[in-house]
């Protein structure tokens, strides 16, 4: 039996020539209960703490009460714990004066057990902790704070090579430069990095299992700077220090690897901040991860959203469904990734675009290049590794929207199902509306890469002047139809050509990187499409107009018929009555005039239900048109494409010092279409009919560039 009691008691650590700042421990009321018995063996100990502080210039660590308990009965070692308002305080002012005492060389033992506790069956430990807190305080960057509620680990082991761990973590929360907010709530507390409402991690032989609920992070430039200072200062103070106490240490068997990993995690929000105050919040209701043996990696997403705010904005964490205009929206996500393919799909899927989201996210990872760089995400490997296969696909209906004129104009384009393989793509039907009209509706479209085609080859052929027998970067475009309406006085042109392309010089312009050193020579097309309509819409009043006039002139022509008839009658009666009134006449004209008029009524009523009216102004109808345009170094390039157009048109001048081009390409084509016809209104004839057409020959397109005084300055909102 043994039974000790201390009552308070300190403790100062230091050195004479003041190396080392002294630390002071201080411990209140200590009591250890023992028993042992050898004949069993049989041991119980206890012991309990009522106090512990320890401090340097500032304090360090300070423990409200500890109590340990455990048992050796049956060579099962059970221990159980229990740690109530533990601080913790790490100052880099008291820390730096230790390490650097720590300069000399430690040697480290090389005796190494071949066993671990050979007379213990089975060990079973308990830690728990309650109310427990961490301050880091690093120089140049504000101090962070950490606090848990809650935390409980479990270590247990059956036999000597199987260890398995249990813990379960509540209420865990970081702030920086700031003090520790509390339990997490339903609202979003700006200033804290991370928090986790419920963490649960278990370990096993070859097993590791992790499940979170309300897990909030968030990215901000303040910690960006806070992470780039504590990796170098980890660099710089506590990694040589810690390799000088691993040197000449080595492991009997190595590391057994993990085969089996399972992440859970659920009630996840994320929030990315900019150093204007933008911000993204990205919501994920459900997530499920798992690393199989095959080193296969499959993921599960349910519920993805995410919307813009401000900073200091308030905000629930809510379920995606009920967040308010997201730009990204996604029902379900699926994805696995093996050694050889990458295999994604997501199912209802949605994303707005607009000029102001793309600034804010280029914003956002422009801030993050300095962390990503000194966490190695941003370097390029020198032996790249094998290229993987990808495969997406998206179900349940896709729309991608561009905002093009801050809510003014919008482009849409929408799909049922659509599929990118490699490159490669197919869609079973496209649609495209501009401001909520349908304009454009594409079926079948298929885009693949063609490894060979004769066709091709015996069109480079044609082509003498052409080097290149074939073209590897060759793809073939199939559609089976493809159609474009456009509406009455609909803003096409100011959306499309004024607002639009606008939009796409300014991202060329801020995602410019130049010209390639080693430009690689465009791609051959091969376009199939089995049917193509272009028509355009007359307008309603004018459609009206006609109709009604159509009417009236047959109902005119129907009404002399019918005026005819009754004069005919009329004649019959006086013959037959020679004395017939003429008021009996005039009122007979009276009623054929008010028939008339409910006749003409009710064909006119009959021809608005029998369906819509007419609303094509023109037609273009093209069927079975196949164009391939062919690209050759021959014609690649500014000096070749320039003297290809002026070979084309030998007789028009060309300017002494040159042109700049702003666009300028040449291609080889071939040109076969069935039938074109252009057709007006619902004339039966049509304006235009052509049939077998065939075009071939070089085609170029060109555009100088614009002098200063011929552009324009574009806001784009």
């Amino acid at each position: 039996n043994l039974f000790v009691k201390v009552g308070t008691s300190s403790i100062i650590v230091g050195r004479e020539d003041g190396a080392l700042n002294g630390l002071e421990g201080t411990m209140k009321n200590l009591l250890i209960n023992m028993t042992f018995k050898p004949e069993s063996p049989q041991m119980n100990l206890t012991l309990n703490l009522e106090g512990l502080s320890v401090r340097g210039k500032m304090p360090v660590l300070s423990l409200y009460s500890l109590a340990i308990e455990s048992k050796l009965r049956d060579s099962i070692l059970t221990v159980d714990s229990q740690l109530n308002n533990l601080h913790l305080t790490y100052d880099h002012r008291d820390w730096e004066s230790i390490l650097s005492v720590t300069k000399e060389e430690i040697s480290v033992s090389s005796v190494k057990s071949t066993t671990q506790f050979p007379w213990l069956r089975e060990i079973k430990t308990t830690t728990e902790l309650y109310d427990g807190s961490l301050i880091i305080r690093l120089p140049d960057v504000p101090e962070a704070t950490c606090g848990v509620f809650h935390i409980n680990v479990e270590l247990n082991r059956s036999d000597p090579q199987d260890w398995s761990t249990k813990l379960l973590m509540e209420s865990l929360r970081c702030a920086l430069n700031g003090p520790d907010s509390g339990i997490p709530k339903t609202a979003h507390h700006w200033g804290n990095p991370i928090s986790i409402g419920v963490l649960v991690a278990t370990t096993y032989k070859n097993a590791v299992g992790i499940a979170m609920d309300a897990l909030r992070t968030e990215w901000s430039l303040e910690l960006g700077k806070f992470l780039e200072e504590a990796i170098k200062y980890w660099n710089d103070h506590w990694k040589r220090v810690l390799q000088r106490g691993k040197k000449g240490h080595h492991s009997l068997e190595k590391d057994e690897k993990i085969i089996q990993l399972k992440v859970k995690v659920s009630n996840c929000n994320v929030f990315l901040i900019a150093e204007s105050g933008l911000s993204v919040m990205v919501r994920l209701d459900f997530a499920n991860i798992e690393h199989n043996i095959k080193e296969r990696i499959v993921g599960v997403a349910e519920g993805v959203s995410a919307i813009t705010l401000n900073r200091n904005e308030p905000i629930a964490c809510e379920h995606s469904e009920r967040l308010k205009e997201p730009f990204l929206s996604i029902q379900k996500f699926k994805g696995a990734i093996s050694s050889e393919m990458v295999n994604m799909s997501v199912n209802a899927a949605s994303l707005v675009w607009s000029p102001n989201l793309h600034l804010r996210v280029l914003q956002l990872w422009r801030e993050s290049a300095n962390i990503r760089s000194i966490l190695g995400l941003g370097s390029k490997s020198v032996t790249s590794p094998k290229k993987k296969s990808v495969d997406f696909l998206a179900t349940g209906g896709i729309a991608i929207t561009i905002d093009v004129d801050a809510g003014s104009h919008c482009v849409e384009l929408s799909a049922d199902e659509l599929r990118w393989c490699n490159g490669e793509w197919t869609v079973n039907f496209l649609r495209g509306s501009l401001d909520m009209i349908d304009i454009v509706a594409v079926e079948g479209v298929e885009f693949v890469r063609l490894q060979d085609s004769e066709e091709v080859r015996l069109e480079r052929q044609n082509n003498e002047d052409f080097e290149l027998e074939w073209n590897e970067n060759t793809w073939a475009l199939t559609i089976e139809s493809a159609k474009a309406f456009f509406p009455y006085e609909h803003a096409f042109a100011e959306a499309i050509q004024n607002k639009l392309i606008s939009i796409r010089k300014w991202l060329k312009e801020i995602h410019s990187k130049g010209s390639p050193k080693n430009k690689k020579l465009p791609r051959d097309l091969v376009i199939k499409i089995k049917e193509w309509v272009f028509e355009v819409s007359d307008d309603p009043f004018e459609v009206r107009l006609r109709d009604n006039y159509e009417l009236l002139e047959d109902e005119y022509k129907e009404s002399l018929k019918r005026q005819a008839m009754l004069d005919a009658k009329v004649k019959e009666l006086c013959r037959a009555h020679l004395l017939l009134p003429q008021g009996k006449v005039e009122e007979l004209y009276e009623s054929l005039n008010k028939k008339n008029a409910e006749i003409y009524v009710q064909r006119w009523r009959q021809m608005q239900r029998a369906g819509p009216a007419r609303t094509r102004l023109f037609a273009w109808t093209m069927q079975e048109l196949e164009i391939v345009a062919l690209a050759d170094p021959t014609i690649d390039g500014v000096a070749n494409a320039t003297a290809a157009i002026a070979e084309m048109d030998a007789e028009s001048p060309w300017p002494e010092d040159g042109i700049e081009f702003s666009i300028l390409w040449v291609r080889g084509i071939s040109v076969k279409c069935a039938e074109w016809k252009l057709q007006l209104r619902d004339f039966p004839q049509p304006l235009l009919l052509v049939e077998g057409l065939s075009i071939w020959g070089k085609l170029a397109g060109a555009e100088a560039l614009a002098p200063p005084r011929a552009r324009r300055t574009v806001t784009i909102k």
